[in-house]
């Protein structure tokens, strides 16, 4: 694939932040038919998960047939990402991020994520290898600081020499992360946003491309910062209001008609269900109608469904989205 012709580098307004639990191979496919000009994410995948899988289709399920797809991963060996990288070439993802953000603790005994950007060396190295397994981009997801390795010095460092690397992309929450004390929820909310801090990060390296995350939660203030960025991250405001990824994708606040989406995940889900992933797979519609009219009234339709457990309620489901399309005027 020709990197110039990558969603990335068309710069798609809004990406959808790699989240475990959230970001699975289902919701992919109903973030991609919801909005297809946004960027998704995958949850982080270990390298050595990608390299030992012997079904990887639990992992990477319809990616390849998605487009504007990118695969995080995690991991801090050059040799094992450089094969994870080489087994997922297949699945034409429009890059491949590696992970330096995370703060949760069993990442950190695996000297994976966050920890990983006070050893700015080693994902040099990493980097490094991923691009010569492949020639999609690879970019890196990070904090802006971590314990007390939080200056901007600190910061500026560690990008000068992963970008020395080849790196050209960083997906940059703009919180510091404790990697003691602090659980990864409070990770997200406890240390302070410095939107600045990113802002100053990617006025000094004006040839790089820079990502806001962290924090962003509604559409006017996501379209704030699009003044500044070309594209900003949401994170755990996605699977809560699926429409805002939509409108944001579209630069258009107006509802989203959802009937038609739908329809085509709700066949998607019948053509791959059974009845211990039914439930799984349908509990991504629950935020579709969040921040519109009567979205209680549908939160509560699809708890039913997936409480029952039962497949035959879909066509209810659906009946259900068109009467809620043409009440908030979405049609």
């Amino acid at each position: 694939m020709d990197v110039s012709e990558s969603i990335i580098y068309r710069h798609a307004r809004v990406s959808v932040a790699p989240m475990m639990g959230y970001t699975d191979r289902h919701f992919r496919v109903l973030m991609r038919l919801l909005a297809p000009r946004s960027l998704i994410y995958t949850q982080m995948m270990k390298d050595e998960a990608v390299i030992r899988l012997q079904d990887r289709s639990v992992l990477f399920g319809e990616d390849r047939s998605l487009k504007g797809v990118v695969l995080q991963l995690g991991g801090a060996s050059p040799e094992r990402l450089a094969l994870a990288v080489a087994i997922a070439e297949p699945y034409e993802y429009e890059a491949i991020n590696l992970n330096v953000g995370c703060p949760s603790s069993k990442v950190q005994l695996a000297n994976m994520g966050a920890c990983l950007f006070k050893q700015p060396k080693r994902v040099a190295q990493c980097v490094e290898a991923m691009r010569r397994a492949t020639n999609r981009p690879i970019t890196v997801k990070m904090r802006i600081g971590v314990d007390e390795c939080d200056r901007f010095e600190d910061a500026v460092h560690f990008i000068q020499t992963v970008h020395e690397a080849g790196c050209n992309d960083f997906i940059v929450h703009a919180r510091k992360a404790w990697l003691k004390g602090l659980s990864p929820a409070q990770n997200r909310s406890i240390p302070k946003l410095d939107y600045h801090r990113v802002l100053a990060l990617k006025s000094h390296f004006p040839k790089i491309n820079f990502v806001l995350n962290g924090g962003i939660v509604s559409y006017e203030q996501a379209m704030l910062w699009l003044g500044s960025f070309n594209q900003v991250m949401i994170g755990r405001q996605a699977p809560r209001q699926l429409q805002l990824i939509a409108q944001l994708a579209l630069g258009s606040s107006e509802p989203i008609e959802c009937q038609p989406v739908l329809k085509k995940y709700f066949e998607y889900i019948e053509r791959n269900t059974d009845s211990n992933r039914f439930h799984h797979m349908l509990k991504h519609c629950v935020g579709v109608y969040q921040g519109q009219p009567n979205a209680s009234f549908w939160r509560k339709a699809v708890s039913n469904v997936m409480q029952n457990n039962n497949l035959s309620c879909l066509q209810d489901l659906l009946h259900l989205s068109g009467q809620m399309d043409q009440s908030i005027g979405a049609i």
